[in-house]
Parts: C-alpha cells; structure tokens; sequence
C-alpha cells in the first residue's frame, strides 16, 4: 500500500477550507505554501469550496473586503507574522482563519494576538501539510 502525499495534502487543505463553511472566501498564501496549493487543487475546486480570491500574503489590498473570511495558510515566519499583524491592524477582511504549515512559536502567536484589536481571528491551527510533502521549512 503506498501513500498518495498529494491526496494528503489535499485533504488537510479542504479540511482548512471547510472549517470555515458558509460565506465567501479569501485564500491568503505566502510564497511557499501557494505552490502546494496550486500543485493540489484546481481553480473549479477552489470555487466549489468558496474561495473566490486567492492572494498572496504579502499584498496588502487597498480597500476593505469585509464580506470575504480569509483563510490564511502560510509559514511560521517573522516575516509573515508581521504581515499577518498588518492585515489584523487594517481589518481588511471580516473573519480570519490562521492555518500555520508548521508548529508556531509563543512569541509570534503573542504578537499575532496583539494585532487582533478587532478581535477577528476565529481559528488558529497548525497543519503539517509542508512536512507531508517533505520539505523543511527555510
């Protein structure tokens, strides 16, 4: 019996995705985690799950899309922390779903906290998607 890595992943992204049913979607990426994604799922399967605007992290739109839940799935970094504190401190989407691709140190869950002065992070999880796919993080 071998394992299918790609329906793996595939299954802990639609997991993140239904999570938060109800309500159109905003996937919010960083550099790595969207070529997992992309290498999974089609833009028809992202559509059925209601995801109509697939972004990277680092874009930080102009005007509010607070009728959009960001489901967020990105690397445990500084670098995306502080980007994911930028996002939480303009309100730019209604609800925000934090799926991280490995474990997460205290300090950066103390800083992303800080940031949620709206108190609009309705979920944080650790998904080990990056060391099914067996990578290491940078």
């Amino acid at each position: 019996m071998t394992l299918d890595v790609s329906a793996v992943v595939k299954e802990y992204i639609w997991k993140m995705l239904s999570d938060c049913s109800g309500g159109m979607k905003a996937f919010i990426l960083d550099d790595f985690t969207i070529n997992i994604v992309s290498v999974v799922f089609s833009q028809t399967e992202l559509l059925q799950a209601e995801v109509f605007l697939v972004e990277r992290l680092q874009h930080i739109p102009l005007k509010k899309l607070q009728h959009f839940k960001a489901v967020c799935f990105v690397r445990p970094t500084m670098k995306n922390c502080e980007k994911l504190c930028e996002h939480l401190k303009r309100h730019i989407y209604g609800e925000y779903f934090l799926f991280f691709s490995h474990l997460v140190q205290e300090n950066l869950l103390q800083k992303i906290a800080a940031s949620d002065e709206y108190e609009v992070v309705r979920q944080v999880q650790e998904s080990y998607a990056c060391k099914s796919v067996g990578r290491s993080l940078p």
